[in-house]
C-alpha cells in the first residue's frame, strides 16, 4: 500500500499539473512557439550583426517579446477556460500571432528590420516579386531545417499533452488551484511589465529597434491613423521654352551623355573612398582624377526607382512605398525628354527585368525613345531580379551603330542602370572564376557583393573602351553614380529601403566631360542635384526659362546652397524622415516617437545617437513640411494609351508586356544561370 503524500506535496503536484495544462493548451503551445521563433530569431540576427554587447542587452531585447507573447498566451488560455464558444476564436489568434513571428523572423533575417502594417501590405502587393525572392534564397535544407523543427515541436507538444492528461487530478480542488495559477501567471505577467517598464533603454540604435515587439509594432503602424500627405503632382510646365531649345539645338558642338547608374552601390566599396575602401575600383579611381568627384553625395530616398526619378528629374520623388512615377497625368518634363525634343537620340538599358516596378512605363514618362532590358538583352541570370551587367555592353554598342546609320553625328543619351549588385548578390561565372583565381574571399554576402562591385568596375571599363573605339570618348559627359547604397548588418539594417544610415545614402559621384573641372566637392548634396549639374554641363541653364526652378542645384555653381539641409526618407513612411546638414544627420522614427542626431565628424559610424538640440527645430520642421508635400494616401493612375516600345508594348490603364516577360524565366538552369534554349520571341500584337 502506497503511502500518502504530504499536503504540500500534493499541493505542488496539483499546481504543477495546472500550470502544464495552461501551457500546453493549443493556443499556449502556439504563442509559445511564436515567442521561441521570434527570440532565437533575434538571437541569429544580433549575433551575426555584432549589434549588441553583453547579456544585458540582449535581454533587454527579448524582453517585450516575452511580455506580449507571454500576456497574449494567458490571456487566450484564460478565456478559453472561461468561455467556450471562444475555441475557436482563440485559436485563430494564436495562429495568426505564430505566423506573424514566422513572417517577421523571415523579415528580419533578409532586411535585418522588424516587419510593419505597412511590410505586410507592400508584401501583398508585390507578392509575384516576394515569391521570386524566397524562391531564390530558399534550398532543400532550408526547408528539411523547417519541417524538422516543426515536427519536433509538434512532437514535443503532443507528449507532453498526453503525459498530463495521464497524471493530472480532474478533482474540484485541482480546478481551484488551476484557478489560483492563472492568477499567479497574471501577477508574475504584471511584475515582469512592471520590471521591462523600469530597465533602461538601449543606446544604440539598433538594439532599441530590434526590442520593438513585432505585435506592438504592427498594430501600433496600423491604428496609427493617416501620415501627413499633401501630394498633388509635379509641376508639368517645361523649365525650358520650345524656342530657346531650337535656338540651343543651333549650337555646333552639343556633347553626347552617358549615365551609368550603379545599383545598391556604396560609397564606401569604390577606390573614391582612399585607403578605407571596401573593395578595388581602379577604373572609377582613374576617371575622378580627371572630373567632379562629390564625396558626400546621397540619396533622398533609398530605393531605384526613386532615386532614377530625382536624378533624372530633378524633382523630389513620392517619398513612400508605391511608384506613382510612373504615372503619365503626374509625371514632370525630365530631362531625357527635353533632349530627345531637341534632337538627341534617347537610350535606356538595364541587366534588370523590365517588368519590376513597371519600369518600361517608367522610362516612358521619363522621355527615352528607346528601351532594353533584361527580356531584351537576355545574359546570365543572377539572382531574381537581373542578368549581369557586362551583357549590356553589346547592345549598347549596337545602339549607337544604329544611331549613326540612321543619322551620323546625331547627338545622343543613353542611360544604363547596373543590377547585379543587387540583394542576393549572386557571382556570374565570370566574376567567380576571377574572384577563385585571385584568391578573393566570397562566403558572405558582404564579400561576394565587394566582388560584384569589383566587377561593375570592370564593366564601366568595357563602356568606355566602346566610346575609345568610337572616337567619342572626349565629346561625351559622362557620369557614374550610385543610387542608393547597401546594408550588410552593419548597423543591423540590410539592403537599402528603409536604410537611413551612410552605408544605405552615401553613393559615389563622378562627372567627366568636356568642360568638366577635376576637382572634389566635400560638402554635402543630394541626387536631385544630378540633373542641373548635367544641364549645367552641357551649358543649358542659359537658356531655361526664368523662374523654373528645379528641386536641386548644379554642384558646379559659385552659389550652390552648401548650408542647406539635404532632406532623405524611408521607403516605409513611418520608418524615417530626416536631413543632412553640415556634420549633423538628424532622423525622425515615426513608429518609434523618437528623434535623434548623429555627429557624422566626431561619429562617423553612427553608434552616439544625441537628442536634437532647439537648432534643429526650423529645418525639421521645414523637412516635414517638405516629406508631406511628396507623400499620398491614395492615387488614381492614369496611364498613356497604347504604345509599342521595342518588344514591349504598354497598354492603356495596364502594365506594359512583353512576349517572354515571365516565361523567359522558367528557361533558366537555377544553378548556372544559363540560358536553357533560346525561345522564340513574337512579334507584339495588339491585345
Amino acid at each position: 500500500m502506497t503511502a500518502a503524500r504530504p499536503p504540500w506535496k500534493e499541493r505542488i503536484a496539483k499546481l504543477g499539473a495546472g500550470a502544464l495544462e495552461l501551457l500546453i493548451s493549443p493556443v499556449a503551445l502556439m504563442v509559445s512557439a511564436a515567442l521561441v521563433w521570434t527570440v532565437v530569431a533575434k538571437w541569429v540576427h544580433a549575433g551575426s550583426n555584432e549589434i549588441l554587447t553583453g547579456p544585458y542587452a540582449y535581454a533587454r531585447v527579448v524582453a517585450s517579446d516575452f511580455l506580449v507573447f507571454g500576456a497574449l498566451g494567458a490571456l487566450l488560455a484564460w478565456i478559453r477556460t472561461r468561455w467556450a464558444p471562444a475555441k475557436w476564436a482563440t485559436l485563430i489568434v494564436a495562429g495568426l500571432a505564430l505566423l506573424l513571428a514566422g513572417l517577421n523572423a523571415t523579415y528580419l533575417g533578409i532586411t535585418g528590420e522588424q516587419g510593419s502594417w505597412y511590410d505586410i501590405l507592400d508584401a501583398i502587393r508585390r507578392r509575384r516579386e516576394l515569391r521570386d525572392v524566397l524562391a531564390d534564397m530558399s534550398s532543400p535544407e532550408a526547408w528539411l531545417e523547417a519541417v524538422v523543427v516543426l515536427l519536433v515541436v509538434v512532437a514535443i507538444g503532443a507528449g507532453m499533452r498526453w503525459w498530463v492528461r495521464r497524471r493530472q487530478d480532474r478533482s474540484e480542488l485541482a480546478e481551484q488551484q488551476r484557478a489560483r495559477l492563472r492568477t499567479r501567471v497574471f501577477s508574475a505577467l504584471g511584475a515582469w511589465g512592471l520590471l521591462w517598464a523600469l530597465l533602461p533603454s538601449l543606446s544604440s540604435v539598433p538594439g532599441r529597434a530590434l526590442s520593438k515587439n513585432v505585435v506592438v509594432l504592427v498594430a501600433k503602424t496600423a491604428s496609427a491613423g493617416r501620415f501627413a500627405a499633401h501630394f498633388e503632382g509635379w509641376p508639368r510646365e517645361a523649365w525650358i521654352e520650345a524656342a530657346a531649345l531650337e535656338s540651343w539645338e543651333e549650337r555646333s558642338e552639343r556633347p553626347n551623355v552617358l549615365v551609368v547608374i550603379l545599383e545598391s552601390t556604396r560609397f564606401d566599396h569604390t577606390s573614391l573612398a582612399g585607403d578605407e575602401a571596401l573593395a578595388e575600383t581602379p577604373f572609377l579611381a582613374r576617371m575622378a582624377k580627371q572630373g567632379l568627384v562629390a564625396t558626400q553625395m546621397r540619396a533622398v530616398l533609398p530605393h531605384t526607382t526613386k532615386s532614377m526619378f530625382s536624378m533624372l528629374c530633378g524633382r523630389y520623388p513620392t517619398l513612400q512605398k508605391g511608384v506613382i512615377e510612373v504615372d503619365a497625368s503626374a509625371a514632370p518634363i525630365c530631362l531625357p525628354r527635353v533632349l530627345r525634343e531637341a534632337g538627341y537620340a534617347t537610350f535606356f538599358g538595364q541587366s534588370a527585368f523590365g517588368t519590376f516596378e513597371q519600369r518600361a512605363r517608367l522610362v516612358a514618362n521619363f522621355g527615352f525613345e528607346h528601351f532594353a532590358a533584361f527580356e531584351d538583352i537576355r545574359g546570365q541570370k543572377v539572382g531574381y531580379l537581373a542578368s549581369e551587367d557586362a551583357s549590356m555592353v553589346g547592345p549598347f554598342a549596337d545602339w549607337l551603330e544604329d544611331v549613326d546609320k540612321g543619322q551620323p553625328g546625331r547627338p545622343w543619351m543613353a542611360v544604363l542602370l547596373t543590377s547585379a549588385t543587387h540583394h542576393s548578390y549572386r557571382l556570374p561565372t565570370n566574376v567567380l572564376k576571377r574572384a577563385r583565381t585571385q584568391g578573393r574571399p566570397m562566403g558572405s554576402d558582404a564579400e561576394r557583393y565587394a566582388r560584384l562591385v569589383e566587377a561593375e568596375d570592370r564593366f564601366l571599363a568595357q563602356l568606355y573602351n566602346v566610346l575609345l573605339e568610337r572616337g567619342e570618348a572626349k565629346e561625351t559627359v559622362i557620369l557614374f553614380v550610385g543610387d542608393h547604397g547597401e546594408g550588410f548588418g552593419d548597423h543591423g539594417v540590410k539592403q537599402h529601403d528603409n536604410n537611413f544610415f551612410e552605408e544605405g545614402l552615401r553613393v559615389p559621384f563622378v562627372l567627366v566631360g568636356p568642360g568638366i573641372e577635376g576637382r572634389r566637392i566635400e560638402h554635402n548634396a543630394s541626387l536631385i542635384d544630378v540633373m542641373p549639374t548635367l544641364v549645367g554641363a552641357l551649358g543649358l541653364e542659359a537658356w531655361a526659362r526664368e523662374g523654373a526652378a528645379l528641386g536641386g542645384h548644379d554642384l558646379r555653381s559659385a552659389d550652390y546652397p552648401v548650408d542647406a539641409p539635404k532632406i532623405f526618407a524611408c521607403y516605409d513612411p513611418s520608418r524615417c524622415r530626416g536631413f543632412v546638414r553640415g556634420a549633423s544627420k538628424f532622423v525622425e522614427v515615426p513608429r518609434d516617437d523618437e528623434a535623434f542626431v548623429f555627429d557624422l565628424e566626431a561619429d562617423p559610424q553612427e553608434r552616439a545617437p544625441q537628442l536634437p538640440g532647439e537648432d534643429f527645430e526650423l529645418d525639421a520642421a521645414a523637412m516635414r513640411q517638405t516629406v508631406g508635400d511628396h507623400r499620398v494616401y491614395r492615387w488614381n493612375y492614369t496611364l498613356p494609351e497604347q504604345r509599342e516600345f521595342g518588344q514591349w508594348w504598354c497598354i492603356e490603364q495596364s502594365k506594359c508586356r512583353h512576349p517572354q516577360a515571365w516565361k523567359i524565366r522558367d528557361r533558366y538552369d537555377p544553378k548556372t544561370g544559363e540560358l536553357l534554349e533560346d525561345p522564340e520571341t513574337p512579334k507584339p500584337r495588339d491585345p
